[in-house]
């Protein structure tokens, strides 16, 4: 079975999501915008379990394409906005500059995460497998 570029980026949408909650924990600040946090969380965490089931319908050949395309919209959006939050932050939230560095990375890859989701969300419209 060949490897496809749609199942390329699932891949990459996956891993990058496990790295960014790996370092949501490491970068967690208790006393910064709670709304915010809110948002971060509930996009890494949500789209962690999504994307576990989005890869089972996709590797049994199965996925919903229009609800597929609405979730990769949808998490591209939620990436880029929680990229964007976590790196306007990440200066006033943390007093360690290791802490900095976590957040800083967590919304660069979270943005990148979120461009990839968009790519995603052409691919699965157009019909790519």
């Amino acid at each position: 079975m060949a490897i496809s570029r749609l199942s390329l980026i699932k891949f990459l949408e996956l891993a990058i999501t496990i790295v960014c909650v790996i370092l949501h924990y490491k970068s967690f600040s208790a006393g910064g915008d709670t709304e915010v946090l809110m948002l971060i969380t509930g996009t890494f965490c949500g789209y962690f379990i999504i994307l576990i089931g989005d890869s089972a319908g996709h590797l049994s050949s199965s996925p919903g394409r229009k609800l597929d395309a609405f979730y990769s919209l949808l998490g591209a959006a939620l990436f880029i906005a929680s990229g964007a939050f976590a790196i306007k932050y990440s200066d006033s939230f943390f007093n360690s500059k290791e802490t900095k560095n976590y957040a800083m990375a967590k919304g660069i890859l979270a943005i990148i995460n979120g461009a990839l989701f968009l790519v995603d969300s052409l691919f699965t419209w157009r019909g790519e497998h």
